[in-house]
């Protein structure tokens, strides 16, 4: 029997939806983090889930993408390289690519997406190199130690359903032979049946391999990240001197810390779960129906006689009933930080494009809105921040002048008030420029030049449709449509 993978496909591209945010949100602090080793990692290990679970898939061109990315991340993560403007900004096309090549393979359209001009910009950087990260000087311990390399021992036994979960054994091995030279490769053949009770979707076989490498332990149980709870696996590792060291006449092996696996604990089981936001609003209407017939009931009791007891009941489920609805109409409610994720990408990108030093400050964002509200709030938000940063913050020139930093802050901020939700958009640019906005008002024939107009008057007048103080038009602002939207 074939298994049908088909059946994940949905999980896996929400996953990487998640990864995809993760990547692009740690490429963002990159350089004001100096090259983090935790952020480092936090980026590696996205793709790293992005690239094992596609090639489960069989997206051929989703791993291959990844693949390159995660060697240049891990130049970063080794400290062969320093994070730079130009790397950045490479490494966020590269992440742009990936998710529209995300979105095109659920779509069933993946050649549709180009990869080559970014896996070619990848490979040139890649073969570019860099200077190290400068380092302390090196005492002599750590002098010898730099000359020797580690001969990784790898025991890794499967389950016995190993097949039945969809894994690829070859891919795992490919992955293995990428990070080092094969020193002994040796399968053990365990409890084999015989020939007439074998079963082909059960596996049998284990191995202990050895392989000669730099790299470090933690990235071969990387390669073991997805099937770490179906195997038993024991990892440990050798230093190896090279015998053209001067301080060994022979390879000499001395032993280092072993990580034993065997079994390996299952995971703890998730705290949340997926469900379709159909399945949801048909729970709310069942919910909301039950309200309106508990009513009813109370009602048609009430003309009768009752006694304390059903009295006690009818109270019960009364408030039964209401604590089951506000639970279910709680379950449709979504942090506002799910939209407001997708903005210190925005500024990062309009800052760049206007010459512009410009923070995004994010605050509130775990308040919580029904999702058909949050589904609403993405183009309305984006017009007012690329306004803010467009319009009110000034070029770090500018800015000097004033006596303010270079760089301009933009806060989004999201708070309960009073019973409603309030979300802001601030900066601390030059404002609105009032008389500007009087004087376009007029020329558009908006009001009249004898018209008297209170201050929050005028300023409302920028939400007029085609109105814009803009002198160019640009692909930024210029044409007057954002803010009408915000105001609809």
């Amino acid at each position: 029997m074939q298994i049908d993978l088909k059946r994940f496909q949905e999980t896996f591209f929400e996953e990487a939806a998640e990864h995809l945010i993760a990547i692009e949100s740690g490429l963002l602090r990159l350089e004001e983090s100096g090259g983090e080793p935790e952020l480092l990692n936090t980026i590696f290990r996205s793709a790293h889930s992005i690239k094992g679970a596609a090639g489960s898939f069989g997206f051929t061109e989703l791993a291959r993408l990844t693949h390159v990315l995660e060697n240049l991340l891990d130049q970063l993560r080794s400290g062969k390289r320093s994070p730079s403007s130009t790397l950045t900004q490479l490494l966020l096309r590269a992440s742009d690519t990936l998710s529209e090549l995300v979105a095109a393979t659920r779509g069933g359209v993946a050649h549709t997406v180009p990869i080559d001009p970014i896996l070619a910009a990848l490979e040139a950087e890649l073969g570019r190199g860099d200077d190290p990260v400068p380092a302390a000087p090196a005492s002599p311990a750590a002098t010898e130690s730099s000359t020797t390399s580690r001969e990784v021992r790898i025991e890794f036994e499967p389950e016995l359903g190993f097949f039945r979960q969809g894994q690829d054994l070859f891919l795992l091995l490919r992955e293995l032979a990428e990070l080092g030279d094969a020193v002994e490769s040796r399968c053990e053949r365990g409890t084999l049946p015989p020939l007439a009770e074998l079963d082909p979707e059960c596996c049998y076989l284990s191995w202990n391999l050895r392989v000669r490498s730099e790299r470090k332990l933690a990235e071969f149980r990387d390669v073991f990240m997805f099937i770490e709870d179906s195997c038993r696996l024991e990892l440990s590792e050798n230093a190896v001197t090279p015998a053209s060291s001067p301080t060994a006449s022979a390879a000499a092996v001395s032993p280092l810390p072993t990580e034993r696996r065997a079994p390996i604990e299952r995971r703890v089981e998730s705290t949340s779960i997926r469900v379709p936001t159909e399945k949801v609003d048909a729970l709310i209407d069942l919910v909301g129906e039950l309200v309106i017939s508990q009513a009813m009931v109370n009602q048609a009791i009430g003309a009768a006689a009752q006694s304390a007891e059903l009295q006690e009941a009818l109270a019960t489920v009364q408030r039964s009933t209401r604590e089951l609805q506000e639970q279910v109409m709680a379950i449709r409610m979504l942090p506002v930080g799910t939209v407001f994720n997708r903005f210190p990408r925005l500024v990062h990108d309009l800052g760049s494009q206007l010459g512009k030093r410009v923070r995004l400050e994010i605050t509130g964002g775990e308040t919580e809105l029904d999702k058909s509200v949050i589904e609403q709030l993405g183009d309305p938000l984006t017009h007012l921040i690329r306004n803010s940063v467009d319009h009110g913050i000034e070029l770090p020139a500018a800015r000097l002048e004033q006596g303010k930093p270079e760089e301009g802050v933009v806060t989004l901020r999201a708070f309960h008030e009073g019973g409603s939700v309030i979300i802001e958009v601030a900066d601390d640019g030059k404002g609105l420029d009032r008389d500007r906005i009087r004087d376009k008002a007029l020329a558009q024939g908006l009001i009249r030049p004898d018209a008297v107009l209170s201050d929050d008057e005028l300023c409302a007048l920028i939400f007029a449709p085609g109105f814009s103080t803009a002198t160019v038009v640009s692909d930024v602002s210029g044409r007057g449509v954002g803010m009408d939207v915000v105001k609809r």
